[in-house]
Formats: structure tokens, C-alpha cells, sequence
């Protein structure tokens, strides 16, 4: 389906599903606020065939076309987190659109083993990817494709979502890399941070070992 054409469709499921609230809903609320459902049922049964059928047939189209709708956009998300990225400087990179870079990263960490989940529409406050390790361990990442460094209160905030999430390990990506106290803050604990050249490495798949090593330990 093309953009247009899904873009039409929406417009004409918004404009029934506001016709289907006008028609119902007031004398819904008001039969309930009344104690009268059981009332207002009997008397749309009580007439011809047509009105409940049309009521029961607007009622699906809106149920099937939203439920349509979030199908075909599950379905959409998915296709952007499986598609086939290629990056080779950070000027492409920075030029990729947020949602891409962010299907790029995760495309990075498949390519390396690991278990990838986006969990960036469940409320999960700092983490956009949720992650299984090659080794089986839990982790969280999280995304940011800034120009310039990140500090070290990103790390500090990450290090306690990691822990919130009942995660082991995280990951920051940053494409302008961190500052010197954020780096010297995630020595000895388990996060990886890692900039726009290791991301690059990382994404080039005739790389081996090294890369690949660093974010497993």
C-alpha cells in the first residue's frame, strides 16, 4: 500500500469513526447515566432488521479498520528494523533519519548475535532497544546521534535504567562519542559506550573478532 493511499484511508476510518461516535454515543451515555441500556437495547431490537444491522456493521468497520491500522503498522516497523542498512562515515550516518539510524543500530547488534527487541513506544524511559547478548545475558541500549559528546549524567541516568530493567548490560551509542568524565565514570561497570567510528566498525561485517568481543564482556 502506498503512502497515499494509506494516508486516504486514514482520513475516511477518522470521519466513520466520528460519525459512529456522533450517532452512538450520546444516547449510549445517556441510557447508562439512566440505568436504561437494557431499554435502549429492547428498542433497537424491537425495530426492523436494518437498524441493528447497520449498527452492528458500522460498529466492525471501525473495530476492523483501526484494528487494520495497527496491524499495518506493526508490520511497517518491523520491515524498518529489518532492512538492509548500509553506512560507511558519520556524515551518512547524521543524513540517515531518526528512525532509521535507530534500525541501523539494531541491525548492527543482529549482525553480531544478539537478540533485539525496539521498545521505544512502550514507555520504557531511556531505552530504545532491548537486548539478549550472544551469551544469553540481558541488556538495554540506548540511542543518540548527537554532533557533540554525551556526559557523564546520560551514563549515570542509563546505569540506573539498566537496573530498573533487570538488565546486566548496557549500551550507549552516541555518533559524537562521550566526554572524558562519562568515560572514566563506565570504567569497571557494565556499559559499553560506544561512538560513530566503533559503530561503523561494528557495522562492517568483515570485522571480526574485536568488536564483537568488547560488547560480550
Amino acid at each position: 500500500m502506498t503512502e497515499r493511499r494509506r494516508r486516504i484511508l486514514s482520513r475516511l476510518l477518522w470521519r466513520v469513526t466520528v460519525a459512529w461516535a456522533v450517532l452512538y454515543l450520546p444516547p449510549l451515555v445517556v441510557a447508562g447515566l439512566r440505568g436504561e441500556l437494557a431499554t435502549l437495547a429492547h428498542w433497537v431490537l424491537r425495530h426492523s432488521f436494518w437498524v441493528p444491522t447497520l449498527i452492528a456493521l458500522h460498529t466492525a468497520l471501525v473495530i476492523g479498520g483501526w484494528s487494520a491500522m495497527v496491524v499495518d503498522r506493526w508490520r511497517r516497523l518491523q520491515r524498518t528494523l529489518t532492512e538492509r542498512r548500509t553506512a560507511e562515515s558519520l556524515e551518512e550516518l547524521h543524513a540517515m533519519p531518526p528512525r532509521e539510524f535507530e534500525a541501523f543500530v539494531a541491525q548492527v547488534f543482529r549482525q553480531r548475535g544478539f537478540r533485539v527487541w525496539d521498545v521505544r513506544f512502550q514507555g520504557d524511559h531511556g531505552v530504545d532497544l532491548q537486548l539478549i547478548t550472544p551469551d544469553g545475558v540481558p541488556a538495554v541500549a540506548q540511542i543518540k546521534r548527537y554532533a557533540d559528546t554525551v556526559g557523564e549524567p546520560t551514563v549515570r541516568d542509563l546505569y540506573g535504567t539498566m537496573i530498573n530493567a533487570g538488565a546486566r548490560r548496557a549500551y550507549l551509542i552516541n555518533t559524537g562519542g562521550f566526554s572524558r568524565p562519562a568515560q572514566e565514570w563506565a570504567q569497571g561497570k557494565p556499559i559499553q559506550l560506544i561512538d560513530g567510528q566503533a559503530l561503523l566498525r561494528m557495522a562492517d561485517t568483515h570485522t571480526p573478532g574485536g568488536i564483537y568481543d568488547d560488547l560480550t564482556q
